[in-house]
């Protein structure tokens, strides 16, 4: 009896090691750009993982980053191949329902091939009703390969 326990609880712990979801505090740089304004089309697209510099001039060129934010732009603009080499980055493109919220990254989790940037909001006690648009660029270390990105604000 008392081996099949063991095996039993060796078997379980095999099996969670495999659905672990880990998170860090640390292991990533964010950068959030607020001086941005975007069609209503650019807050469905969410969050985009891109792991090489071809995705990031694709992007670049595509949603016009230039006009939407200098500031992000210039951002993007300095990721080259060699920051691929064991890096990639999460572009996050999001809207605020009052333009006085503010946001932080707080932590980003890896569960099996998605990697998940969890947003903190702060709203101050008065706020206005005009809507505020980000972007917010997050690198993260590819210790795995990843192929979807999520996002979720709290």
């Amino acid at each position: 009896m008392n081996n099949s326990i063991k095996l039993i609880c060796a078997l379980m712990a095999v099996i969670s090691s495999i659905f672990v979801l880990t998170s860090c505090s640390n292991c990533f740089k964010s950068y959030i750009f607020e001086d941005v304004t975007f069609a209503e089309s650019f807050n469905s697209y969410g969050a985009i993982l891109l792991s090489d510099e071809k995705a990031i001039s694709d992007m670049i060129s595509e949603y016009n980053f230039a006009a939407l934010s200098s500031n992000a732009y210039d951002r993007l603009a300095l990721f080259e191949r060699d920051f691929f080499e064991n890096n990639s980055i999460i572009i996050i493109f999001h809207r605020e329902i009052t333009g006085s919220s503010k946001l932080t990254v707080e932590k980003v989790e890896y569960f099996n091939n998605t990697v998940n940037v969890v947003l903190k909001r702060s709203v101050p006690s008065v706020a206005n009703d005009q809507l505020k648009d980000y972007i917010i660029i997050v690198e993260i270390p590819q210790k795995h390969q990843y192929s979807f990105a999520s996002y979720e604000v709290y």
